[in-house]
């Protein structure tokens, strides 16, 4: 778990909240406004939020949804000036996307729908291309038919997941000249977070559905899902880079030295100079 990851989950929690009944008392009011704000300050993601919640208000009228709104939009209005005016495209990686139909497929299908249920694998980069578009295919279509048929509250959610992948391909912080491509090799990457989520959500509403082939369906197909969840249960240590070397022969430097030291994640190496006490 690493800051950027943080705010991913900060931004389900402000979703959670922007769609959850009026607080009872003040002092969960106070804890609703707060998460909100913290959110909306913390990363693009009230730009999406927004307008869902005021989709909320135009079909529930209720009136706590107003607040809501009233406020996530000084954050959209902060986060928007500084994509436009605060020079995003500095801080965005180099690179050109290399998008193509089938890289999504292969994204869309091994990061998200193989990864929800087998865990980290590498079926981006290895799979043949039917099974790819079969697997692409087959789980947008349990998405889409949840989509049609499930409570607004859910709609929402696969809306408002889908939106926030679509914005993270569009524009990836990755540094490469084929950034696509670098995205079916990278592993348990917070842009998948959310469309995984969406994905084991409607495989809920499938598994609490009246019909009982829905239902068998539903509680199968979680119950393969444990198998990604026994998978990657524990986090796999950082590699050791025998920091402590680097220390004693930074102790035993001359001042001026300038020592390189290897860190995570793989390839990163910091510098640092030596001054004179």
């Amino acid at each position: 778990m690493v800051l950027t990851n943080a705010q991913f989950h900060l931004a389900l929690l402000a979703f959670l909240v922007a769609f959850a009944t009026r607080p009872p008392n003040w002092r969960w009011r106070i804890f609703d406004v707060g998460v909100l704000v913290v959110n909306g300050l913390s990363g693009p993601f009230g730009i999406v939020l927004l307008p869902l919640v005021l989709a909320y208000w135009w079909r529930r009228r209720q009136k706590w949804s107003l607040v809501v709104a009233a406020v996530i939009v000084p954050t959209v209005v902060i986060q928007l000036g500084e994509l436009f005016y605060g020079g995003y495209a500095v801080r965005v990686a180099g690179g050109h996307l290399g998008a193509t139909p089938l890289l999504f497929a292969h994204i869309l299908a091994g990061q998200v729908y193989v990864a929800a249920f087998l865990g980290e694998n590498d079926f981006a980069t290895h799979s043949d291309i039917v099974r790819t578009l079969a697997i692409a295919v087959g789980g947008s279509l349990v998405l889409l038919y949840c989509l049609r048929k499930c409570k607004l509250e859910l709609k929402l959610f696969i809306v408002f997941a889908f939106a926030l992948f679509a914005a993270s391909l569009a524009r990836p912080l990755v540094a490469s000249d084929t950034q696509w491509q670098v995205l079916t090799t990278i592993r348990s990457m917070r842009y998948w977070f959310f469309p995984m989520l969406a994905l084991l959500w409607s495989l809920l509403w499938y598994a609490t559905n009246k019909s009982e082939t829905l239902q068998m369906f539903g509680f199968l197909a979680l119950l393969t899902a444990t198998i990604g969840m026994h998978h990657d249960w524990r986090y796999a240590p950082y590699k050791d880079e025998n920091f402590q070397q680097y220390v004693g022969q930074f102790e035993a430097a001359p001042a001026g030295t300038v020592l390189r030291i290897p860190v995570f994640p793989d390839g990163v190496i910091m510098e640092l100079k030596k001054k004179a006490p």
